[in-house]
């Protein structure tokens, strides 16, 4: 309940495996699938400092994350893909005061590169992101001045497209523009 200054440890010892492979089910059809299992133990241990011992703790979280998508090659090098994916992530040093949930994100995503030429393409991508448990700055007091990071309550969901443009005028220089447009809204809880 009270700010203190102090120098602290955070040890983390993460194990897993993953699985990932591209399946060729036609000439121009793919299909890709990946898994991942990791496991973290966090340890957090405060040096010694003047006064009063400061709280030792640790806690274990473990994740899964895993992806599909499908490819459609056409006209030469073009392409169209869906993909879908799950991941996370682990809280960092100062989020992980109160031990907090991972931040899962799920991810769909459809596009297309259409070459042009060999050296001239572009993109077309249309994705929505749903996070659950996002970590941010929460910037009302939580009593003695303290602010710090919250995992928020509710989901959020961006929705967006992306566009963009590559040519490449010599061996070493090309062009490249890019626009992205994304709409987030927080879809329930608290804020």
């Amino acid at each position: 309940p009270s700010s203190s200054l102090g120098k602290f440890r955070l040890k983390r010892k993460s194990y897993g495996y993953y699985f990932y492979d591209d399946f060729k089910l036609l000439t121009n059809l793919s299909l890709s699938l990946g898994y991942r299992y990791d496991k973290a133990d966090f340890d957090f241990d405060p040096f010694k400092t003047p006064g009063p011992p400061l709280p030792s703790d640790s806690t274990s979280t473990d994740a899964n994350a895993y992806s599909a998508g499908i490819n459609y090659m056409f006209d030469k090098k073009s392409y169209a893909y869906f993909t879908f994916a799950r991941s996370f992530r682990y809280p960092v040093l100062d989020e992980f005061f109160d031990f907090m949930n991972n931040t899962v994100n799920s991810d769909f995503e459809l596009g297309t590169r259409y070459y042009f030429t060999d050296s001239r393409y572009a993109n077309l991508n249309i994705f929505r992101l749903d996070t659950v448990n996002e970590i941010f700055l929460n910037p009302t007091s939580k009593g003695f001045g303290i602010v710090g990071n919250d995992n928020m309550d509710g989901e959020t969901r961006r929705d967006g497209v992306e566009i963009s443009f590559n040519t490449a005028i010599t061996k070493w220089l090309s062009l490249n523009a890019g626009y992205t447009y994304t709409d987030a809204k927080i879809r329930c809880g608290s804020f």
